[in-house]
């Protein structure tokens, strides 16, 4: 990720949009505003907390990108992409053996 999370927000979106950070209040909230050709497209606010956290800025970008689809019509497919990291840790089911040890419906 970049030295800061303004750029890494800013990197992920220059080659499509304009990017506008906005100061939003003294306690580091900023609105950020995307904006193309046919004007604004994009304006969220973002939290100091948000910017603190290095997931929470990959989240931000991925909703921003996930939004921007369903603009677009395309929001199944990028769905699919966002959510193949996570299919890929889920857990294992457990055995039988592991499920409901000592009941009456285990069958061995």
């Amino acid at each position: 990720m970049s030295s800061s999370p303004l750029q890494s927000i800013a990197q992920a979106f220059e080659a499509e949009f304009s990017i506008n950070f906005l100061i939003e209040s003294l306690d580091g909230n900023v609105v950020l505003v995307l904006t193309d050709q046919a004007g604004t497209k994009i304006r969220r606010l973002i939290t100091a907390e948000q910017l603190a956290d290095p997931l929470k800025v990959k989240r931000i970008i991925n909703a921003i990108r996930f939004g921007l689809a369903i603009d677009a019509g395309h929001g199944l497919s990028v769905m699919k992409a966002l959510s193949e990291p996570a299919n890929e840790k889920m857990l294992v089911t457990p055995s039988s053996d592991a499920v409901a040890e000592g009941t009456d419906t285990v069958r061995r």
